[in-house]
């Protein structure tokens, strides 16, 4: 589909903000941005490209398979998957019914056996809604913006994977199109524009834990096996946990063994950053003292013997930049014994890098807290 540039940015601004921030974007905000151009947004909400809500559009799983960029892609059918595969466990356990958030996240945890992420529910949620083989009425909420129960259909027992599912989804689309029953579909399944605003009344007597949900969402970088290493100049403790993490089966990237490109390091850098976790290796590669401590140096010790062993500084400023773009939960910093600790990332996981290995166990089990694949007899 050609489209003009502004009106594919309309788009990715559209599926961008309900990523990250769990809204819907106003319709008189896009069509302002876009101007004399705004017409086209008519034939995207037609061809279900966005979707429109009355005053709000919404992204859709067409206009994100086939605008936005391979990561996002990934990102939004691998959560839409996952919710999928719940709703076919739970009709299997108790047939066609609505089925609130809080049960997908439930039935998710029991699955993967670990604690679902909220907006991987919430997304995956979301984009559900499109497969009309699978899923009938829903009821949307606010804040953020998404769903809060939908009915599973007798149809749900044909999904096993995302991909054949989806190019299903788009054949019976066109197949309807070509009948002229598509909008017809759309509005018995969801109702038009107007009877979802009309149902904001509704939404807001929900649950109140189902408005609890605000956590940012992570970014759109989704390979679940590249875990980037940022490590100092001990290439032993490098090597040590690159090794480890092959033999789980994850992509260890480790900047200097990527090609350049003729980029400069923070472009390099940045373009390898694009993981879902990350690993600091914390060795005693320098020594510093503070100011304060230097005062305070006993009478026959040397200002060398005072120093404290340190990381070097692109760990520390590579560990604050994975902490701030993929969430603490995500990174974790493994520490040569004695090396210092910075007392303001408490609530970042430091694991002691230890002669007997026990440093591996607790890698695996956050590995497998942030929902990568892992195996945890390979620690053995």
């Amino acid at each position: 589909m050609e489209l003009e540039p502004e009106v594919i940015n309309a788009i990715r601004q559209i599926t961008d903000r309900f990523i990250r921030l769990g809204e819907f974007t106003p319709v008189h905000e896009i069509k302002s941005k876009l101007g004399a151009k705004r017409r086209a947004l008519e034939g995207l909400a037609h061809d279900r490209i966005i979707q429109d809500f009355g005053e709000n559009y919404a992204p859709s799983l067409r206009g994100v398979t086939e605008f936005e960029d391979d990561d996002t892609q990934k990102m939004c059918l691998g959560y839409t998957e996952i919710v999928l595969k719940a709703l076919k466990r739970l009709y299997g356990q108790e047939g066609q019914k609505d089925y609130t958030r809080e049960q997908v996240t439930d039935t998710v945890a029991r699955m993967m056996e670990i604690p679902a992420e909220s907006e991987a529910i919430r997304i995956g949620m979301f984009f559900a809604t499109e497969f009309s083989d699978y899923s009938g009425t829903w009821v949307g909420i606010a804040a953020p913006q998404g769903v809060y129960s939908i009915r599973v259909m007798e149809g749900i027992l044909d999904f096993d994977t995302i991909r054949p599912a989806w190019q299903n989804e788009l054949l019976k689309r066109n197949a309807a199109a070509s009948r002229g029953t598509l909008a017809g579909e759309t509005a018995e399944r969801r109702g038009d524009p107007a009877d979802l605003n009309s149902r904001k009344e509704d939404w807001d007597k929900r649950p109140s834990a189902a408005a609890k949900s605000s956590e940012k969402v992570r970014e759109a970088a989704r390979n679940r096996t590249d875990v980037f290493v940022v490590h100092g100049h001990d290439r032993g403790m490098k090597e040590t946990v690159a090794r480890f993490l092959a033999k789980l089966g994850l992509n260890p990237i480790i900047l200097h063994e990527q090609p350049d490109h003729g980029r400069t390091v923070i472009e390099k850098f940045e373009e390898h950053a694009r993981v879902s976790f990350a690993i600091a290796v914390f060795s005693g590669d320098d020594l510093g003292i503070s100011k304060e401590e230097i005062s305070r140096i006993p009478s026959g010790m040397t200002l060398q013997q005072s120093m404290h062993p340190r990381a070097r500084q692109n760990v520390v400023f590579e560990f604050g930049y994975f902490v701030g773009r993929i969430g603490r939960g995500n990174v974790v910093a493994i520490i040569e014994s004695g090396v210092e600790t910075m007392s303001d990332y408490a609530g970042v996981l430091y694991i002691p890098f230890d002669a007997e290995g026990a440093w591996r166990l607790k890698l695996v089990k956050e590995l497998k807290a942030a929902g990568l694949d892992v195996d945890a007899n390979a620690a053995l």
